[in-house]
């Protein structure tokens, strides 16, 4: 079952500057319940984005951890987080 059969993705935060690769958050928001998950993803321009992403890839969404992570890369998470509350 694929990721997105059960969950809808709320929004993706990139590391800005990269061209030929991707530095991605990613939120996602459980079907059944609501409840939000973040996952990351990098990696070259050739892979998509989050192929292959399951459920055991999703930890529990922390707002905290979200703006640690794109203050680390140097990103604007407040899009996301705002669609999150």
């Amino acid at each position: 079952m694929s990721i997105d059969d059960t969950h809808d993705t709320v929004g993706d935060i990139d590391e800005p500057g990269l061209s030929y690769e991707f530095n991605t958050l990613r939120v996602y928001r459980r079907k059944s319940d609501g409840a939000h998950f973040y996952a990351t993803d990098a990696g070259c321009s050739c892979p998509i984005p989050f192929d292959g992403t399951t459920e055991a890839d999703l930890q529990p969404y922390d707002e905290a951890k979200v703006r640690e992570w794109a203050r680390e890369v140097g990103a604007d998470p407040s899009s996301v987080i705002a669609m999150v509350r």
